[in-house]
């Protein structure tokens, strides 16, 4: 993401040449005590689809590497986790992504860190239901790029799809279509 990164807390986050996922470059925690953590954040601007590779090394089920949107707590490592992949949705708007570095009260294992790399939003579409359905039907709301067109298709077994819609959203409104939930 080529945004405006923050980090805070009782440690920074800080640039890594030599372990990163890329061979280039990535995130790392800085050093702390018990009891502390170090944030890194960011904002984007969905829909979209986000993936970043992380690490850690730390103190199993006690010290962990987090990673949140806009509060809500996505996923988490702890342990000696080598390079994972995550890929998650992010909703539409402006939305705050930040990791957090968090130890407990006590005893240190491993290298005491984690690490975020290749950090990508890849702008997309994002169905969003509206209420509960009604008599069978239900209403989704299509957040994605304006102008681009996008085709909703519906499917009873996963293995055959059926086209219930072409929309084209544009910068004033965001279509709203029913279809029948049963």
């Amino acid at each position: 993401i080529n945004q405006t990164w923050s980090t805070w807390g009782d440690s920074l986050w800080f640039n890594e040449p030599n372990i990163t996922h890329d061979g280039i470059e990535a995130a790392q925690s800085g050093a702390m005590l018990d009891n502390r953590q170090a944030w890194l954040g960011t904002i984007a601007t969905g829909p979209g689809r986000l993936s970043f590779w992380w690490k850690v090394s730390s103190e199993p089920d006690y010290d962990f590497l987090e990673f949140y949107i806009n509060g809500w707590l996505q996923n988490r490592i702890s342990g000696q986790v080598d390079w994972q992949q995550i890929v998650c949705n992010v909703p539409p708007g402006t939305n705050t992504l930040y990791w957090r570095y968090a130890k407990d009260e006590n005893t240190a294992n491993g290298l005491d860190a984690g690490w975020v790399d290749e950090v990508v939003l890849t702008p997309g579409v994002w169905l969003e239901p509206v209420g509960s359905p009604v008599n069978g039907l239900a209403q989704l709301l299509l957040h994605g790029i304006p102008g681009r067109q996008y085709e909703v298709q519906v499917s009873s077994n996963l293995l055959n799809w059926t086209q219930l819609i072409l929309l084209t959203p544009n910068n004033s409104s965001t279509p709203v279509f029913d279809f029948n939930a049963n």
